[in-house]
């Protein structure tokens, strides 16, 4: 007759929920506990919409904002993404995310392929030979927000880190024109020789080998590093690094960052923010606070409407 579960959306923090009901009576349900944060969770709304990418498939992605907030490119608009590793975009509540909407923002999340959303097979359509297909959806996901009339291109922002971090260096290159900004998180940046540092061996099981003629093809076609354009005007960029990162190396970040600032031809800065305490992600929370101050305000001064 009594049960518990925990709920949580874009727009509500993880609650646990008790209710009671028997045959006879309404069930009740009560909040027993819920994760605290200083947002005002009540004031958001999330919804769920879908996209077509370049090859017809659809694409989910879900938007947060403030309820008194309509999206019609006037607010400065983040799409995150990420696309591989089975990681799949569902919603949840994220302290950062909620404050850039309470903040007056829009920020939406694409399920693009690459993730679990839609089991094996949807993983594997972003991956190795496919990965191409991740960059489409991302893609067609910003065009997407603008073509709508929910983003304008001058007030966008595109996010992502680590195999995100690379999703968006990708598609800075193919499309510089895609956004007025990019937040790119521990990109993974050489594609050629990724597999030599650290365990990312391992990763030639969801990118491919360079070491074999084939596989090296499918990488250099879209590797970072090795696709930056001469003579290019590309939009701001804050790339970060942890100097400690285990995980993605941090040559990366240094030799997509000295690239972009070699080729870029805008006024547009490309910076690059080294942690040099810490790893994949920040070692502390109070260096967390630092790293989310650094990227709000950096974006809110570029996404200020003026070119």
């Amino acid at each position: 007759q009594e049960f518990w579960f925990t709920f949580e959306d874009s727009a509500r923090p993880p609650t646990i929920y008790r209710c009671f009901a028997t045959a006879m009576e309404t069930p009740k349900l009560t909040v027993e506990d819920s994760m605290a944060t200083s947002v005002e969770t009540k004031k958001l709304v999330s919804t769920r919409h879908t996209y077509k990418s370049k090859d017809g498939t659809e694409i989910p992605i879900v938007l947060l904002h403030r309820k008194d907030v309509k999206p019609d490119g006037t607010q400065p608009t983040i799409l995150f993404g990420d696309g591989g590793f089975r990681r799949g975009q569902y919603p949840r509540f994220s302290r950062t995310r909620a404050l850039w909407a309470e903040l007056g923002g829009v920020y939406a999340v694409a399920s693009i392929r690459g993730g679990d959303e839609f089991g094996e097979a949807w993983h594997q359509a972003g991956s190795m030979s496919g990965k191409q297909n991740a960059f489409d959806d991302f893609i067609a996901g910003a065009d997407w927000l603008v073509e709508t009339g929910r983003a304008s291109r001058g007030r966008l922002a595109i996010e992502g880190h680590g195999n995100g971090g690379l999703l968006v260096a990708a598609c800075l290159n193919q499309r510089p024109d895609l956004c007025r900004a990019a937040l790119c998180g521990a990109p993974i940046s050489d594609m050629l020789r990724f597999h030599r540092f650290q365990y990312a061996k391992w990763w030639t099981k969801e990118y491919g080998d360079p070491e074999t003629q084939e596989q090296f093809g499918w990488l250099r076609n879209y590797s970072p590093y090795h696709n930056v354009r001469a003579a290019q005007a590309y939009p701001a960029v804050l790339v970060t690094a942890g100097l400690k990162d285990g995980r993605v190396h941090a040559f990366h970040a240094r030799k997509i960052v000295a690239s972009w600032q070699a080729s870029s031809i805008s006024t547009h800065p490309v910076l690059l923010r080294l942690d040099r305490k810490s790893g994949h992600r920040p070692a502390a929370l109070r260096y967390h606070l630092e790293q989310v101050l650094d990227a709000w305000s950096f974006l809110f001064m570029e996404l200020d409407g003026e070119e």
